[in-house]
């Protein structure tokens, strides 16, 4: 009889907590006008990582989707050259996934998923890697090489995988969302300065749910162009007072705020935009 790996779904309640906070963050963007989704992520992470022990087990299953791309992720949590983590990677080439990192206590194996029609099929794997034991004995698959998307994802592309992972019976126990938007600023007639603003939500059972907005200002990767002094003057001007702290990031002016719901971050990040557009320094 095979021995079935320590579950680790969580209560119904904490993975309905996670979604809960996806649900907030969509219905607040969906006010938000000039504001789109960008991002999305769930996963379940086994009691040793959420405990915060020294030495963690198991797995850790995730599906990213992204705007141009979607993707799942298993991280083997333990040492390379274990036995036992040695055989759950090589299970994991032999499903199709590819080594994306190695760490002294992790390796993480990523498959791409080009199409909503992928997302939907990785699930029931996801799931099914509750025992690893599930590994043994599946049908071998090929790498899938990343093709992204070449009209990006749609509102309603969004909330299908969204509805996927919803639907898939996984105990979801992290999630993540962010929505935003970006214009290029009239810097020394270019448009090679870029003004970014969005607002993001990361929840994780037992801890609570954190939402940041985010305001960035920074020069397009195709240009050499510094940020002139004129334009990020203005940027510090409009946060001054209103509870941002200044990020380090080389190249970049960045700055968050934390704010304690999703109305709340859908709120400033409108309030800040505008702020800026309104002096003249964000395009249309």
């Amino acid at each position: 009889m095979k021995k079935r790996a320590r579950s680790s779904k969580p209560s119904a309640r904490g993975s309905n907590r996670v979604l809960l906070m996806i649900d907030e963050m969509l219905t607040a963007f969906g006010q938000a006008e000039g504001f789109h989704q960008w991002s999305f992520m769930v996963s379940v992470e086994p009691p040793s990582v959420l405990a915060g022990a020294s030495r963690a087990h198991g797995l850790t299953r995730s599906l990213h989707c992204q705007r141009d791309d979607a993707f799942a992720n298993v991280k083997v949590h333990g040492p390379p050259r274990a036995t036992q983590v040695r055989q759950v990677a090589e299970a994991l080439r032999r499903a199709g996934y590819e080594e994306a990192w190695k760490l002294k206590d992790e390796t993480g194996f990523r498959r791409w998923l080009p199409g909503d029609r992928d997302v939907r099929a990785e699930l029931p794997f996801l799931r099914e890697l509750g025992d690893v034991d599930a590994l043994n004995g599946r049908r071998g698959r090929t790498v899938v090489a990343r093709r992204a998307r070449l009209r990006g994802r749609t509102p309603k592309d969004w909330r299908r995988a969204i509805e996927s992972a919803r639907s898939a019976a996984i105990g979801w126990n992290v999630g993540a969302i962010g929505f935003g938007r970006r214009v290029g600023l009239p810097a020394a007639h270019t448009d090679k300065v870029v003004l970014e603003v969005s607002g993001g939500a990361f929840s994780t059972i037992p801890s609570d749910t954190s939402v940041t907005v985010c305001v960035s200002v920074f020069a397009r990767a195709d240009s050499d162009h510094k940020i002139p002094t004129e334009v990020l003057r203005p940027v510090n001007e409009a946060l001054l007072g209103h509870g941002y702290r200044r990020r380090r990031s080389k190249g970049e002016f960045l700055s968050t705020k934390r704010v304690p719901s999703a109305a709340a971050a859908s709120r400033e990040c409108a309030r800040i935009f505008a702020s800026l557009e309104q002096q003249g320094h964000a395009g249309t």
